[in-house]
């Protein structure tokens, strides 16, 4: 689910916050994994990988400890085939009969989509017999697969266990040997970490055999073929696997010098990172291919690009290298200088991912095409290499860079964001020549969509590997933001919410400190007018003692449109600042926000406590497009939508904890003795009741969300030394949870102990 249209409501006609919701349009919310997000492996697929040829016992020993364990992560190293392993287990498991559906695969997720195995297990009904193999998922940093993996004990493993058993499921996590690792010291996993058994040396052999004598008869050079020959020995000691040999000896034959010798090339091989685009230099094709889809990969944990983003992009970059470096279309493709020129066969779609270690892979998520490098050719290493020796290159794309971020056509836009991310990573090269005054120049622009753009930016810069860089660009939007014109705060308010993708802890400090400088005392000033609008109100309403009654009426109008004034004069920036915490608790879960926002208050005192509150609960605040951010949720067999703040407090006691005390301190904050007037306190108290009713509602047709949800009810009964129980009672006897028509609800209500 994309932030699309969440909260369009909000903008009143402020141009920079209608950008900030649309830019994040390409930006996910986060959610957990389903079935749905996987891709079914039909039966000749999976039979016919053949990985098991001549490893009958230790394939039986593989598919035992499914059996036995039911989660199994495998690890052996790049290439291997581990993936068609897992499918050939898969198959193994369906001939005999101890699964019925079609293997599962999970090639490549959208890093905001979440592996709860513990929730797959106990909800997902279309888990039931089958087995699901989850590709390289430790190179997404997912916070829920991490807790798994470190923090399980061996009887919580065995409570999954026992549950996978019930639903006849399979779970395989293919991992690198460098992943594998973390985990060795941990006694819990070592039932579960299996290596890989090798292929046979007589496997290796016959492979070897097989697949040059496929090159010879498709006419591959002679040289390197003999080269191979020669090198048999050396060639079957270092690789332990058919597939991984297989891919070297391609590899090899591509990138043949009678130089290159078989070690050093074996070397390459595993690690490309280093020489990749040095070696494709000698033809502009292959190199601006890789170089593209180098550029491409520049935000933290990249891990693929969309194909159509992706062929845009090159499209692009090819024509402005060629342009202004002089670089000209090699002979065999016989391009034309018009951007919209085709590829020759020769240089077809195949051999340039093969000579540019890539691969394209079906995004299981949203079923699109998605590039990325193959193993060993990690993007980050390549940008280091890129920012060392291709700096005329970088310094040629930048004004077609920052042309296509700051006036790229509206149906481009996951082009302007990426082309802005881009120039945040490549603004490394020299921060005060690039980074900086592309900052200043979008954040003193009158346009929404130069504003919008300052995000992505920060995103590619919090790519960056130099910690030095990403600490100045931070600091530069801290200064401009406190020193620069009003746009700089608030493309600087569009930006936290980029950044806090990667550090979110950075980004609620910086929001807290605009919302205690800019917003809290927004507070006291209508609280005063408030004041003086209630004593007018009583001297208008006395029988007596008014001398003069028109001065009086001329005085409330006065201080009414006074403070139509106080809100209108900071509306922009409490928009943003309430947008922007709308869009981190999308994109990194609501909880870890709510104990941002407690330390907010801590800081700031009762006015921040209220001003949080105000953005909670107003009609159009953050609670209601929370509300309006439906995801679906397996009822029963059928899906249906349920507000994703009732998932995240179901994932635990601790954020059934947070919950409540981040409910209880903004209730304490209303009914302060330095609190707001009777009307606001009225209006607040009965929002945050409505919304605990519509919670308590999306929670009851399920058992897994009713109990956190009874126990949310029950912590903030308790917390805050019971402020909030006689609210709670009140609540529980409104006629919701009471009437027949709602039998869910009313046994949910019957089930609250305050």
């Amino acid at each position: 689910m994309t932030l699309a249209g969440k909260q369009t409501n909000l903008a009143d006609g402020a141009t920079w916050i209608q950008e900030q919701y649309l830019v994040q349009q390409t930006r996910t919310v986060v959610r957990r994994f389903s079935c749905g997000d996987g891709l079914d492996v039909g039966d000749g697929d999976e039979v016919g990988a053949g990985w098991g040829t001549g490893l009958d016992g230790q394939i039986e020993t593989l598919v035992t400890h499914l059996e036995e364990k039911r989660v199994l992560l495998l690890s052996a190293e790049r290439g291997a085939g581990k993936v068609a392993a897992a499918l050939y287990l898969g198959a193994q498991l369906r001939q005999a009969k101890r699964c019925s559906k079609l293997t599962l695969v999970s090639d490549s997720l959208d890093r905001q989509v979440r592996i709860d195995v513990r929730h797959l297990a106990e909800r997902d009904k279309g888990l039931a017999g089958r087995v699901i193999i989850f590709r390289k998922p430790f190179g997404r940093a997912d916070p829920e697969l991490a807790r798994l993996f470190e923090k399980t004990d061996r009887a919580d493993w065995e409570q999954l266990t026992a549950r996978l058993r019930q639903q006849n499921a399979y779970l395989v996590f293919t991992a690198d040997p460098k992943d594998a690792a973390l985990f060795h010291g941990r006694a819990a996993l070592q039932g579960f970490l299996r290596e890989l058994p090798p292929h046979l040396p007589t496997q290796l052999e016959s492979g070897l055999d097989d697949k040059l004598q496929a090159l010879e008869a498709a006419g591959a050079a002679r040289e390197p073929l003999d080269a191979l020959r020669a090198g048999r020995k050396p060639l079957l000691e270092s690789f332990h696997f058919s597939s991984s040999l297989a891919e070297f000896v391609d590899f090899f034959v591509d990138h043949f010098r009678p130089d290159l010798g078989l070690d050093d090339a074996i070397a390459r091989f595993h690690d490309s990172s280093e020489w990749l685009l040095q070696e494709l230099e000698r033809d502009f094709e292959f190199w601006s291919f890789g170089f593209t889809l180098a550029l491409a990969q520049c935000a933290p944990n990249a891990q693929g690009i969309a194909w159509m983003d992706f062929d845009r992009l090159h499209r692009r970059v090819r024509q402005w290298l060629r342009r202004d470096l002089n670089q000209r279309p090699t002979a065999a493709s016989e391009e034309e200088d018009d951007d919209s020129a085709e590829i020759h066969p020769a240089l077809s779609e195949e051999r340039l991912l093969r000579r540019c270690r890539a691969e394209i892979i079906k995004d299981s998520s949203t079923l699109g095409d998605v590039i990325q490098f193959r193993d060993g050719a990690p993007p980050q290493r390549l940008w280091t290499v890129i920012l060392e020796r291709h700096r005329r290159a970088l310094t040629t794309i930048l004004p077609g860079l920052r042309e296509l971020a700051e006036n790229g056509a509206d149906d481009l836009r996951s082009l302007r964001i990426l082309a802005a991310q881009i120039l945040g990573r490549l603004g490394e090269v020299d921060p005060h020549r690039v980074t900086f005054p592309l900052l200043e120049r979008w954040v003193r622009s009158d346009k929404g969509r130069h504003h919008g753009v300052v995000g992505p930016l920060f995103d590619g810069v919090t790519g960056s590997g130099s910690e030095r860089y990403r600490s100045l660009c931070l600091g530069h939007l801290r200064h401009l933001r406190r020193n620069g014109p009003q746009g700089a705060l608030h493309a600087a308010i569009g930006a936290y919410s980029w950044i806090g993708d990667h550090d979110l802890s950075h980004a609620m400090r910086e929001l807290g400190e605009i919302a205690r400088e800019h917003l809290a005392p927004l507070i006291g000033d209508m609280q005063q007018v408030g004041k003086l609008l209630a004593d007018l109100e009583r001297e208008l309403r006395a029988p007596d003692g008014v001398d003069d009654r028109d001065s009086l009426i001329a005085c409330h109008r006065l201080l009414r449109d006074l403070m139509g004034l106080v809100y209108e004069n900071k509306k922009e920036t409490l928009l943003g600042v309430q947008g922007t915490l709308v869009s981190l608790c999308l994109t990194a879960g609501a909880i870890p926000v709510f104990r941002g926002l407690l330390k907010w208050v801590e800081a700031g005192g009762w006015k921040t406590g209220v001003l949080i509150a105000l953005m909670f609960l107003h009609d159009n605040g953050i609670a209601n497009a929370l509300k309006a951010s439906k995801v679906e949720v397996d009822s029963g067999g059928s899906q249906a939508a349920c507000n994703p703040l009732i998932l995240w407090v179901a994932a635990g006691n601790d954020e059934v904890r947070h919950t409540a005390r981040f409910l209880g301190e903004l209730y304490e904050s209303l009914t302060t003795a330095h609190g707001v007037d009777a009307r606001m306190q009225r209006y607040c108290r009965e929002s945050l009741q409505g919304h605990l009713l519509d919670w308590a509602r999306d929670a009851a047709p399920f058992p897994d969300l009713t109990a956190p949800m009874r126990s949310l009810f029950e912590a903030l009964a308790t917390t805050h030394e019971g402020k909030f129980r006689e609210p709670m009672a009140r609540l529980l006897e409104r006629r919701e949870f009471h009437d027949s028509a709602e039998p869910r609800l009313r046994a949910f209500g019957a089930s609250v102990r305050c």
